[in-house]
């Protein structure tokens, strides 16, 4: 199995020491540091959950044909009477709620409603898509592309964006933005 592991790690410190050099030549607040750190930290984890590990021994990947089957679930909120609530609360919480409250942060054109939302529904179309081909591949189910997935993930990124627009405020208020916005942009 490939695991994330140092090396992954280790690409996503470069990563960070890129966007944190480019950060210190626009000389942004330190804020703006603390936000990429907290982003490339959830998107390692974000993928390290999503796909990881990955089978690589032809054994493994043998055997694991043997025991799954289906690799995708077209039918909308039906199934979703056998999540558990582990499942429901990583999907809405964990998956894209942090990328919906922190985007407007890295780039004020997320502060709309329009954009962000479409951002996180995309991105949530393409880690679905993603698991989908990568068990077309392999020959099993290894990953689930599910709708119900997807409905789950745009709705913890609505949370997300409206959690963020109950604090935006705060951040206004205490001239404190970790982004750089026009004034129009806060109606």
């Amino acid at each position: 199995m490939l695991e994330f592991n140092i090396l992954f790690k280790i690409l996503f410190l470069v990563i960070y020491v890129i966007i944190a050099l480019k950060l210190y030549y626009k000389k942004a607040k330190f804020e703006k540091y603390i936000i990429y750190a907290v982003l490339v930290v959830y998107i390692a984890v974000l993928i390290n959950t999503l796909f990881f590990p990955i089978p690589i021994q032809s054994d493994m990947i043998q055997f694991l044909k043997g025991t799954k089957n289906k690799s995708y679930n077209l039918i909308p909120l039906l199934p979703m009477i056998h999540y558990t609530k582990i499942q429901i609360i990583g999907n809405i919480i964990l998956l894209l709620m942090p990328l919906a409250f922190l985007m407007p942060f890295i780039n004020y054109k997320y502060i709309s409603f329009r954009k962000n939302i479409s951002l996180c529904a995309i991105t949530s179309f393409c880690i679905e898509i993603t698991q989908l081909l990568v068990s077309l591949i392999y020959g099993f189910a290894y990953k689930i592309c599910d709708i119900n997935d997807f409905i789950l993930n745009v709705f913890g990124a609505l949370i997300g964006y409206i959690f963020f627009k109950i604090l935006l405020p705060i951040f206004k208020k205490d001239n404190h933005l970790f982004c750089e916005l026009p004034q129009h942009d806060f109606q």
